[in-house]
């Protein structure tokens, strides 16, 4: 059940601009989070993402035009959600030490974050828009990280903008990413992030994603060569991840695709043996990142292994209910190399309870029940992918694309049933 922002006499400000107006907002969504997604300001060891206010100001707007509407039910576990974020917050700062690790700033940011989640777009806003403007995104920074690799090559390395543009460098994030990342140690050459992106890794997801979108949801395949050497470029394992693993979780929702399971594997086998054959040196690479795993200190070491010790340590003190505070995670585990995930993350700041309820808002907000596999791929991506739960330029461009692009697409192409009258029906069952 939905409800109007705004009353209607403030629903025609700014609403002249039609599907104008519902571009340059979808425009400026995807813009801030892709292309600046490297931008913001920095605060000591922290830092704030130009990206979040730009969003504000845009959904602040879309508000104002009219093109926004509150989903219920995502109010309300929203409400649940930060309810048990501030019930957990209060419980550390009564005891002892409590404060040492508390970030007012993470909780800030949490429940400003999570509120994006609340709304649904109304039906002033063109969804059919959403999707094909994101595409188009995900193709230029694909090209873009083909050339980036490509022309290392060719003596032009652009690792990062402020290597390009110095004057840059104070509004950059770029130390807060792994932007210059290289292929193995003493190598380099630069593993690509299409420039604008903050790491390799952010590359592969994006890919993965557009990727996917282009074949379930718009049935189209052109792109997917440009995808696929795109992918390889970044060299990371972070999008492959994701998408194995919502593979085989979308056999658990469909018959047809368990039984799809097995020529799935076998594709993909056959295309790692074509690629050993043809470009031993790229499959090598990434055999060699399957292998991380066992290494300490590696990068799915510290995503995927490390984080045993802080689900240890939770159980052991006995805060796996209750959590640690704001920002606790990253004070204790962060700055001594363990990775973060919204899993853990939630349940050692503020608990496993307000947990269940943060993933249940985004899980149901999220959910497109005709194209499961979508939501399923954000679901691994946003488990997987490190850092993402309180990234702006993960979260947004999500709530976008399932929210107001396929959901709301979906939405408009059912068609309304029409009530005929009593004899017209039984003619008709006849």
């Amino acid at each position: 059940m939905t409800s109007a922002i705004l009353p209607a006499r403030f629903s025609n400000i700014a609403a002249a601009g039609g599907d104008r107006g519902a571009r340059l907002f979808v425009h400026g969504i995807f813009f801030s989070t892709l292309i600046l997604q490297k931008f913001g300001f920095v605060f000591g060891r922290r830092y704030f993402a130009l990206a979040l206010p730009v969003c504000i100001l845009l959904f602040a707007w879309a508000a104002l035009s009219g093109k926004v509407r509150i989903n219920g039910r995502s109010l309300t576990l929203y409400g649940l959600f930060i309810c048990a974020a501030l019930f957990s917050a209060i419980l550390v700062l009564q005891a002892p030490g409590g404060a040492a690790t508390f970030s007012l700033p993470s909780l800030a940011l949490l429940a400003i974050l999570y509120s994006f989640f609340i709304f649904d777009p109304s039906s002033r806003f063109d969804a059919s828009i959403v999707l094909d403007i994101f595409l188009n995104y995900a193709r230029v920074l694909a090209a873009l990280g083909i050339f980036q690799y490509g022309a290392q090559f060719a003596g032009l390395q652009i690792s990062s903008l402020s290597s390009v543009m110095p004057w840059l460098k104070p509004f950059l994030l770029e130390s807060f990413f792994n932007s210059n990342a290289i292929l193995e140690y003493g190598s380099n050459i630069v593993r690509s992030n299409a420039i604008f992106l903050g790491e390799p890794s952010s590359f592969s997801q994006l890919i993965v994603i557009a990727a996917s979108i282009e074949v379930t949801v718009k049935k189209q395949f052109k792109f997917l060569p440009v995808y696929a050497i795109a992918y390889l470029t970044s060299f990371s394992g972070t999008g492959l991840f994701s998408l194995v693993v919502a593979i085989a979780a979308s056999a658990l929702f469909s018959f047809k695709n368990a039984l799809r399971l097995p020529a799935i594997v076998l594709a993909g086998a056959g295309i790692f043996a074509v690629l050993a054959v043809t470009a031993p040196d790229v499959a090598d690479r990434y055999v060699h990142r399957i292998s991380e795993f066992q290494s300490e200190g590696s990068s799915a070491h510290t995503r995927y292994i490390a984080q045993g010790r802080a689900w240890s340590d939770m159980i052991d003190n006995g805060t796996i209910l209750t959590g640690n505070g704001p920002g606790s995670f990253d004070r204790i585990y962060l700055i001594n190399g363990v990775s973060t995930n919204p899993v853990l993350k939630f349940t050692h700041d503020y608990g496993l309870f307000a947990m269940i309820l943060g993933l249940g808002l985004l899980a149901s907000t999220i959910w497109l029940r005709h194209d499961k596999f979508i939501s399923l791929l954000y679901l691994s991506i946003f488990q997987l992918g490190e850092g993402s739960e309180l990234n702006p330029c993960f979260l947004v461009p999500m709530i976008l694309v399932c929210v107001w692009g396929i959901k709301r697409q979906d939405a408009a192409n059912v068609a309304p049933v029409v009530r005929a009258p009593g004899i017209a029906r039984r003619m008709v069952l006849s």
